[in-house]
């Protein structure tokens, strides 16, 4: 299923400012799911091919992500995902990962993990972990409960590169819109109301924007 998504990088307003913009747009936000702890590992190849797909500006991008839900320190339930991106258009796969069992979260663990992993999803041939990132996640839906908005804060970014153990906190919120294709127009003329503007931003370049070397 493909669907729209527009992000915004937010930096000077807490979460209960932004909460009452939503509620006040035309699409009238109101709280959706309860707040959940979101945490990815993301693989690469060795080439960095899925970083520089989004640094190079490709219009069509593509990355691979271990997810789940709750400790960050303990791997438990998690979706194999894959995200692909065309302009704003998205479409996420997801493969749950059947029968397993909780691990810690460690380097050693992960490549464990990911050699498991790739006996059964041949797209994981040739891929890394590179790095993960973990925070929390407010959830909203429009009125007319065909909209949905999220609220991302507290974010984490942690890096396996040369075992840096580069742990980065981020005080941006990110706000994203995501809807059907068929209501683009009215999310653009609602989003005329909205005093901040559209940004690109995606979580896997954010953690690995510290390393030079991967943008000169």
């Amino acid at each position: 299923m493909f669907r729209f998504e527009r992000k915004f990088i937010i930096n000077n307003l807490t979460i209960p400012e932004l909460e009452n913009i939503l509620r006040n747009s035309p699409l009238k936000f109101k709280k959706d799911y309860q707040k959940r702890k979101i945490n990815s590992i993301y693989f690469d190849d060795s080439n960095f091919g899925s970083f520089f797909e989004n640094i190079d500006g490709n219009n069509l991008k593509k990355k691979i992500r271990l997810r789940w839900y709750g400790d960050k320190k303990i791997i438990s339930s998690p979706n194999l995902e894959i995200k692909k991106k065309e302009a704003h258009l998205n479409q996420k796969l997801n493969y749950k990962i059947n029968n397993f069992k909780k691990i810690k979260l460690s380097f050693q663990n992960i490549l464990f993990l990911l050699k498991k992993l790739k006996k059964k999803y041949f797209f994981l041939e040739n891929k890394y972990p590179i790095s993960s990132t973990h925070y929390e996640r407010l959830y909203y839906i429009s009125s007319q409960k065909n909209i949905r908005a999220t609220l991302d804060y507290n974010i984490n970014y942690f890096n396996f590169i040369e075992n840096s153990n580069l742990n980065r906190y981020s005080k941006s919120i990110i706000l994203e819109i995501k809807y059907s294709n068929d209501k683009d127009e009215i999310i653009r003329k609602s989003l005329n109301n909205i005093s901040f503007r559209v940004n690109k931003n995606s979580k896997y370049i954010n953690s690995l924007i510290e390393y030079p070397f991967l943008i000169t």
